[in-house]
């Protein structure tokens, strides 16, 4: 395992740090030694205590400070990095356990991280599309490339299909075009022939939206964290996975909303 890329706070409280979301075994420090595979169910427990340096509390608060008061966009080999060891969200760091598990394994696997899906849209906008003609979430003005799910499904077959190739690879399949929430509303109204308006939330409030729904805190604290991944520019990158692997270009934006139209405009 490599010790992650920022070194933990001296001021990091270990107890609010577990291994997983319920666990009340706190964190203890990296190994940097530590590179084979485990070899017991303990031992993995540890690394996930590990992994989730530096802590949650500590990270959570940096990110909600530097939403504030912005952020700088980060470099093209630093986008797309959702799951990583230290990454703020729980979610997030555990993700990359599970890689990792399933990379120890030997089994020959391979990794798909899309970012975003369109379907999204279908779940979280649709609604106060039709109703509003807004567009309510935490995204700033950062950017991202929603990819289709059946596109998805079609680089998951070509991978099948000719799996040797692909053993011990990580691919992230996005879109065709990375774009900001503004651009989206445009593009919203011009397919959907009205005005649509994005709503940029803060991402407190997105966060007591959700909690309304009965969502789980653990699932709260992964999509704000996220969101102000988004707010800094940690997901404006677009790859060709989908074409190169999945054989046709992927869906667009707009072709989403006109094959959906009846959905945002009913």
């Amino acid at each position: 395992m490599e010790r992650p890329a920022t070194s933990p706070s001296d001021n990091c409280s270990l107890e609010s740090c577990r291994c997983g979301p319920s666990s009340s075994t706190p964190m203890s420090a990296p190994s940097t030694s530590r590179r084979l595979a485990p070899k017991s169910s303990s031992e993995i427990c540890t690394i996930s205590r590990q992994c989730a340096v530096p802590c949650a509390a500590s990270l959570a608060h940096t990110s909600r400070i530097r939403s504030r008061k912005g952020c700088s966009k980060p470099p093209p080999s630093s986008r797309l990095r959702l799951a990583r060891e230290d990454h703020p969200s729980p979610a997030a760091r555990q993700h990359w356990l599970a890689e990792r598990v399933l990379d120890w394994s030997g089994i020959g696997v391979t990794h798909l991280r899309p970012p975003f899906f369109l379907e999204n849209f279908l779940t979280l906008t649709a609604k106060t599309v039709y109703a509003e003609s807004k567009i309510l979430l935490p995204y700033g003005q950062g950017k991202h490339a929603p990819v289709c799910g059946e596109d998805l499904a079609r680089v998951i077959v070509g991978v099948l299909v000719a799996p040797k190739p692909h053993r011990g690879k990580t691919y992230i399949p996005t879109g065709p075009q990375s774009l900001s929430m503004n651009e989206m509303t445009a593009i919203f109204g011009r397919v959907l022939d009205k005005r649509v308006e994005y709503v940029d939330l803060p991402v407190e409030r997105w966060a007591q939206t959700l909690a309304q729904f009965q969502l789980p805190p653990y699932l709260i604290e992964h999509l704000s964290r996220v969101a102000e991944a988004h707010q800094c520019g940690e997901f404006d990158a677009e790859t060709d996975v989908v074409q190169k692997i999945g054989g046709a270009p992927p869906k667009s934006l707009e072709t989403f909303i006109s094959d959906n139209r009846p959905v945002f405009s009913r």
